[in-house]
């Protein structure tokens, strides 16, 4: 198996993740905010997203799939995303 993209673009990609965001003590970021998870994901195993809205308050929900679960469901994910911001916008 291999990248569809360049390695050199995929490294480009964790080094300038922010990673360290959910590490490091801090404020959560600005509502509306709602992390999606794959059910299969190693993080929601870990209790990942359970230690983040304790510590942070960000809401949580899963989705069918793995870690790379928006690519392995690419249509369904963009419906919860779509579904979630439409929750989300003022009325």
């Amino acid at each position: 198996m291999t990248l569809a993209i360049p390695k050199a673009s995929e490294v480009a990609v964790f080094r300038t993740n922010p990673s360290w965001y959910w590490l490091a003590p801090n404020h959560g970021p600005k509502p509306p905010v709602t992390l999606i998870i794959g059910q299969d994901s190693i993080f929601l195993k870990r209790r990942f997203p359970q230690q983040i809205k304790s510590r942070l308050n960000i809401p949580y929900e899963t989705h069918a799939g793995g870690h790379m679960f928006p690519l392995e469901y690419p249509e369904s994910v963009s419906q919860q995303v779509l579904s979630l911001i439409e929750q989300q916008l003022p009325t």
